[in-house]
């Protein structure tokens, strides 16, 4: 019984795959996110370290083609969405705020992370491969 209660007391752990195709995972099981753009705006967020990121910020890395509009109900979205995942998960790590994202990196163990410390050696030719917004963050690292 004292087993169960620290078991159950113990916070899950997600893991994000930053190098090669991106992919979280929480507990060892993935993360099935509901849309590809939620998805997208999970990886930003870890890509930006713990930093905030702005609705403006964020349109301009997911949507930048898009009037601004449109764009915004896709960013409203995106949140609702990522909000929801993370909720089905009960892992709260984003605090989401008006038109502004921040999230605690707590319990988040991640490759770039890991690069980033240089505890890893990777190649940033590989970093979140699908994603061209990616491309200006490997030339800040260089």
């Amino acid at each position: 019984e004292k087993a169960l209660r620290v078991i159950s007391k113990k916070k899950p752990v997600l893991t994000a795959k930053m190098f090669g195709s991106f992919d979280c995972f929480i507990n060892n099981h993935i993360v099935q996110f509901s849309s590809t753009k939620s998805k997208e705006l999970f990886a930003l967020l870890l890509a930006l370290n713990g930093k905030s990121l702005t609705m403006s910020q964020a349109i301009t890395y997911l949507w930048p083609d898009k009037d601004l509009d449109k764009a915004k109900i896709l960013y409203r979205d995106a949140v609702w969405r990522l909000r929801h995942t993370l909720q089905e998960i009960k892992f709260n790590c984003v605090k989401f705020q008006r038109a502004l994202l921040v999230l605690n990196k707590e319990n988040i163990v991640c490759d770039y992370y890991d690069y980033l410390d240089g505890k890893i050696d990777k190649d940033m030719d590989n970093f979140l491969i699908d994603y061209d917004w990616s491309l200006d963050m490997k030339y800040q690292e260089e």
